[in-house]
């Protein structure tokens, strides 16, 4: 059977061999065309104090020295039109494993040893086949807090076909990942298999068409949480037809079919369609239909969505635009319409020495809920984590112990009290991240989470956003300000707290001169839900002392009070960094940082320092160089010192 489908494969190989330029002139059996790499030795002396919340001790010292192997070699068999090997590899003998092999105050990979390897058929040959294998293990820190020992096997081919009438690209890839936190233990395992075909066509000029699949197996294990096991099948649709040779105007289509088996079952069809046109009198209109078909174990639920929007542009300074929105919702525990009817206006001129900018815009929306079950269950509420802002889910009432936050791709199950806390605001429930969990700051989590309601409202809100900004004295100084508020016309029943009134006020002047920067900014968020008040003071100062010296100076600080609770937050950030360049191949670096937050379990203070003079001689780089890092978070103190030399010869 292999011998079977061998055969044709061999054939088509040696059809193209013959049909192209593989007997040119620079014809070869084997080259290699390029040899690179370095050789070097890396000397520390490390040391490490903790201090634990317990008034445990802890001191770590060690002397290293580390041999620094890196190569990479590229090579041709028979015409670089056939086959082009790509193989590299780098190892650190010496290195042995400890508590700090990263230093602390450094966000960049320290890779103990790594192979690569890469084979390129027909490169530029409409029939393309490449295939790569990959191997490293390295050690990596999240957020000058968690140090990581990461081992990554990942092996995988790509077979396109280049043409203008049918392009079809086709993907497979199988990665495996296990991480091993150093100081606590826990470990994530981790295997995707990926197959991707992606099938392009045009019938016209004024058209495309995409066929997508995606077929992925994954395995995980997190901590000593159980093994998840899913199989995913995703087939998209894309059609594109354009009603001008621009392509600003046209109708386009979306399907996409989603089915996943296994440990986390769930099915889900989305369609959309929507209709551009580019009118005249510079008027531009959009309108759109989208259905939404979900179902994610006992839950289901089907979103039927309509929208439209008519923008007027007014010569360069005056847009003006109306919408329309409507949402059906039939879920297992509800029912729900939602109406949204608005308008806004946005000003922008140029004023002598500076530019004048002003907006409105004023929308009511209302709202029906029938209620099918007293237990309502939430299934991917999004939201962004990120430090310095309150996060609320959007339900009272919830059963704490049912809240599960995973990752954007629904994959990766975050812990509570490691990745994440949850904290109780009277009837609802705040979530913030962790510095040095899983969780970065901004990323977006999914959360399910059921909540006991009995709760069947209607109710009718209007809303006010409006605001602006006035430069002046060409962009020296920057005023501005906006609001948004938000109140109820009806609300049946009178008192429920799933529903909130808000008036955001925000206000900021900001200077700039040059390489000199400063601004403030205060910012009210009255509500009946948690209301905040914060205020912001920024500087940064950035110059040159001739050619030789560089220079940059920041600082941020922002106190964050939650009214109701009483409680305060406050974040102070400064960052520095100097560079000085002697003659052309000799500098010296220096970089500074500082931290400190104050608020309910993310009291930290944080010190970074690094020092590093570096030099070349013909090709050997020279390092000397000092690190500073001093992390004091929740009563636990890292103390920790690092004197390194490097020398490194490239060939």
């Amino acid at each position: 059977m292999v011998n079977k489908l061998l055969l044709p494969l061999a054939y088509v190989i040696l059809v193209l061999a013959i049909s192209s330029d593989l007997f040119a002139d620079d014809f070869q059996l084997f080259r290699i065309s390029k040899v690179s790499g370095l050789m070097g030795v890396n000397t520390q002396y490390r040391y490490q104090e903790t201090t634990f919340s317990n008034k445990n001790n802890e001191k770590y010292n060690a002397q290293i020295v580390t041999g620094l192997i890196e190569l990479n070699i590229k090579s041709i068999l028979w015409h670089p039109n056939f086959l082009q090997l790509d193989f590299g590899g780098n190892y650190n003998p010496g290195t042995r494993r400890d508590m700090f092999l990263v230093a602390p105050d450094r966000s960049e990979l320290s890779s103990l040893e790594s192979l690569k390897g890469k084979a390129t058929f027909f490169s530029q040959r409409p029939l393309r086949l490449v295939f790569h294998a990959n191997y490293t293990h390295n050690f990596f820190n999240r957020e000058l807090t968690t140090n990581v020992e990461s081992f990554r096997n990942n092996v995988g081919a790509n077979f396109s076909i280049r043409n203008r009438f049918m392009p079809i690209n086709v993907q497979w890839n199988n990665d495996k990942w296990r991480q091993y936190e150093l100081a606590t233990g826990r470990t994530f395992k981790s295997r995707l298999e990926n197959l991707f075909v992606e099938i392009n066509k045009s019938f016209t000029k004024f058209d495309v068409s995409k066929f997508k699949y995606n077929r992925r197996i994954s395995h995980y294990q997190y901590a000593d949480q159980k093994a998840f096991n899913n199989l995913l099948h995703e087939l998209q649709f894309k059609e594109n037809i354009y009603f001008d040779k621009n392509r600003m105007s046209g109708i386009f289509s979306n399907v996409w079919a989603t089915k996943q088996t296994g440990s986390q079952p769930f099915e889900r069809i989305n369609l959309t369609e929507t209709l551009n046109l580019n009118l005249p009198l510079n008027f531009k209109f959009k309108s759109g239909y989208r259905y939404n078909d979900s179902k994610f174990q006992s839950i289901k639920n089907v979103l039927h969505n309509l929208n439209t929007h008519l923008q007027h542009k007014l010569y360069k300074s005056l847009v003006s635009d109306v919408f329309y929105r409507y949402d059906k919702i039939k879920n297992t525990n509800y029912n729900e319409s939602r109406k949204i009817i608005g308008g806004s206006l946005n000003y922008t001129k140029k004023i002598p020495g500076g530019v004048l900018n002003l907006n409105y815009e004023h929308l009511r929306r209302s709202t029906q809920r029938d209620n099918q079950s007293l237990l309502l269950q939430i299934y991917n509420e999004e939201h962004v984590l990120e430090d310095g802002s309150v996060v609320i889910l959007e339900y009272p009432y919830v059963l704490i112990e049912t809240i599960v936050v995973k990752d954007e791709l629904g994959i990766i199950i975050y812990q509570e009290n490691i990745d994440y806390i949850l904290i109780e605001r009277g009837d609802f429930i705040e979530i913030q991240r962790l510095p040095g969990g899983r969780i970065p700051s901004g990323a977006t989590v999914l959360i399910d989470y059921n909540t006991e309601q009995n709760i069947e409202y209607d109710y009718s809100l209007k809303g006010n956003i409006y605001g602006g900004s006035l430069s002046l004295f060409k962009n020296l100084i920057r005023i501005y300000y906006r609001r948004n508020k938000s109140d109820f016309d009806k609300i049946d029943p009178l008192l429920l707290r799933i529903l909130k009134w808000s008036d955001q006020k925000v206000i900021g002047v900001n200077f700039s001169y040059k390489q000199f920067d400063i601004g403030w900014e205060d910012d009210q968020f009255n509500t009946n839900i948690v209301p905040y008040r914060s205020k912001r003071y920024f500087a940064s100062f950035t110059g040159r002392g001739g050619r030789d010296l560089t220079f940059i100076f920041s600082g941020n600080y922002r106190d964050y009070k939650l009214i109701q609770e009483n409680e305060k937050q406050q974040f102070i950030d400064v960052n520095s960094r100097i560079l000085y360049q002697f003659l052309r191949k000799t500098r010296l670096e220096i970089n500074a940082s500082y931290r400190k937050q104050i608020g309910q379990n993310l009291n930290l203070e944080l010190w970074t320092g690094q020092v590093e003079w570096q030099t070349q001689f013909r090709n050997t780089w020279f390092k000397l160089g000092l690190e500073f890092y001093q992390r004091d978070f929740e009563s636990e103190i890292i103390q920790y010192r690092n004197a390194y030399f490097r020398v490194e010869r490239k060939f």
